[in-house]
């Protein structure tokens, strides 16, 4: 009875792992870069929840801050994307952030199998380019 009794366990551990494994797999994850632009001052930070999410750049004067690189990786929702591109422009002291594209990259490759068996299996992941933008003049929205 000892023996299956460790064998038991071991398969109930097996099974924990493996569904630890498959529940982290399934996590979603937006990673931010912040690429600052040049010759630029500094701002204070703004709240992000002030922080516009726009599709065209405004007709009102404004500089550019820095672009940002916003690379969603599982199945993030639309509310998870956004409150991590505000944040990071909040962080600069932008009033708003432009979408200037919203695209899938190839982002490597992998060959899989030996002589005769080969195939290749191709990475690819989202990528959002986004300018963070701060307005000049002294209208609010």
């Amino acid at each position: 009875m000892g023996a299956l009794s460790r064998v038991r366990t071991n398969i109930k551990f097996v099974l924990a792992s493996l569904f630890t494994i498959a529940v982290l797999g399934a996590c979603s994850q937006v990673s931010v870069d912040v690429d600052p632009a040049l010759g630029n001052p500094t701002y204070p930070p703004t709240d992000p929840n002030s922080v516009q999410i726009l599709k065209v750049f405004p007709s009102r004067p404004f500089v550019n801050l820095a672009t940002i690189m916003v690379e969603p990786t599982g199945s993030p929702t639309t509310a998870e994307i956004e409150s991590k591109l505000r944040a990071a422009a909040a962080q600069l002291g932008a009033n708003a952030a432009v979408i200037v594209a919203d695209r899938t990259v190839l982002m490597g490759a992998t060959i899989e199998g030996g002589l005769g068996m080969r195939q290749l299996d191709r990475d690819y992941e989202r990528v959002i380019d986004t300018v963070a933008i701060r307005f000049t003049d002294k209208q609010l929205e």
